[in-house]
């Protein structure tokens, strides 16, 4: 596995060859900027946008279970800003996955500069309906994991700086799974006594800047590191492809609810459903936790 990078433009034939046809992770420097997407978005506008907008934090136990609680948007930026003044104060959740274009419906106006021919034509004209949005203070950090439904996943850094530590599905068994999509391995201090057949040397860290674009194929492990106080978003979506690959894993304990939305996905990639009415089914994936 190797990182393919390009700087501001995307390479030609992008979506033929790094996603109907590519398993490497691909890295495009300064794409936002390029392209005018989010150009506005900073910790002071959504500290004024968010004053009463409660959004779901997120932490993650030693056992690695998830808890979740609510918090004011406006308030919870504040508590990011003054994490970062003094350190010595307790560290803000993880605020992730939320379906921000759903919440703040005004926010599309700022990202309608995207190249749309990125995502497969289902997803085109509404790409920004499958967005999920994250934000969160510097030390937080995401454990090895892979994107739930198996999906492509285009990860977009607005301002900050995070790092990823990406590992080729095959990696999997290497890993010490738990549960479908969660691993026990830190790819920042593994050890051999509990971990022996982890390889440390497949594993590819890749720093992400503000205006990075970061791609990731379908079943690929990341573990992500916020280093500098972060704004991010992404899509995951499916192709043809990436969507009739996922019910594979049937045997490996796909839960329940990830193959009823990959159901949906491929009841609209393949059979033409109306898509408002598809959507409806698959919009509460936004919320999914797993």
């Amino acid at each position: 596995m190797e990182l393919i990078e390009f700087s501001s433009e995307l390479p030609p034939n992008f979506f033929k060859r790094h996603i109907l046809d590519g398993e490497n992770p691909l890295k495009v420097s300064a794409f936002l900027e390029a392209n005018g997407v989010a150009k506005h978005w900073c910790f002071d506008y959504f500290r004024d946008l968010g004053e009463s907008l409660l959004v779901p934090v997120k932490t993650f136990d030693s056992n690695g279970d998830i808890h979740v609680s609510t918090t004011p948007l406006s308030d919870y930026v504040r508590s990011i800003e003054q994490y970062e003044l003094d350190q010595k104060s307790h560290r803000p959740a993880y605020c992730h996955d939320i379906p921000i274009f759903h919440l703040l419906p005004d926010l599309v106006d700022g990202v309608r500069s995207m190249p749309s021919s990125i995502f497969p034509l289902w997803y085109r004209d509404s790409w920004w309906q499958f967005a999920q949005f994250f934000m969160s203070p510097s030390g937080s950090i995401t454990p090895l994991h892979f994107d739930t439904l198996m999906t492509h996943n285009l990860f977009f850094q607005v301002t900050g700086v995070k790092e990823f530590y990406l590992l080729p599905f095959s990696e999997r068994s290497n890993c010490y799974r738990r549960g479908w999509r969660w691993f026990d391995v830190d790819p920042l201090n593994p050890t051999d006594e509990k971990h022996p057949k982890y390889r440390p040397e497949r594993c590819l860290k890749v720093t992400l800047r503000p205006g990075d674009l970061l791609y990731m194929p379908p079943g690929m492990l990341h573990h992500v590191v916020t280093k500098q106080a972060s704004i991010s978003f992404n899509v995951d979506f499916h192709t043809k492809l990436s969507v009739c690959r996922s019910f594979r894993f049937v045997s490996e304990s796909i839960p329940a609810p990830s193959l009823y939305y990959n159901t949906v996905a491929l009841a609209g990639l393949f059979l033409g459903f109306n898509k408002r009415y598809l959507f409806s089914l698959y919009k509460s994936y936004l919320n999914y936790i797993s």
